[in-house]
């Protein structure tokens, strides 16, 4: 299995894994009715862009985000597009809350996305880096071993 092994790539194999509709996964839940759609909105300037977004994020959510602690640093600061490309001038996300966090951790038709994502537990939103989203994929998988053995008849999609 991709996920398990220590490749490089791996967080690829978890974004991509957002694409399929698997029901009870344990990375980027669906978000209830009442916290998808709470207000959520802000300018940025792409150098800021990260802290902006949490703190309109934590801001709509009352506190409810837990960021993993040095999330934005190393290979996320890295792989930043927005820094790297050295863009300049401002940009807004508005919406729901639902709207603003997928925008924030999803990628489009062409691209993966950021390299950290978002799980659920109980109100809490944790944005993760991709090793812990990558942790929580293969102990999904563990507890449903038989449901996702090629041969066997059942799916959890």
């Amino acid at each position: 299995m991709h996920l398990a092994s220590a490749t490089p790539h791996g967080w690829a194999f978890v974004k991509a894994l957002q694409r399929y509709g698997i029901h009870d996964r344990p990375v980027r839940q669906e978000l209830a009715q009442p916290v998808r759609t709470l207000e959520c909105g802000c300018t940025f300037s792409y150098d800021q862009y990260y802290p902006t977004v949490v703190a309109a994020l934590s801001k709509s959510l009352r506190g409810k985000l837990v960021v993993e602690p040095r999330l934005f640093e190393g290979e996320v600061a890295a792989q930043n597009w927005r820094t790297s490309r050295k863009v300049v001038g401002q940009g807004i996300l508005g919406g729901g809350v639902g709207s603003v966090l997928g925008h924030f951790t999803e990628g489009g038709y062409t691209s993966l996305g950021e390299r950290f994502d978002y799980f659920v537990e109980g109100d809490v939103i944790h944005l993760c880096s991709m090793a812990t989203a990558r942790k929580r994929w293969l102990n999904w998988c563990e507890g449903h071993r038989e449901s996702i053995q090629a041969d066997g008849p059942k799916h959890p999609w």
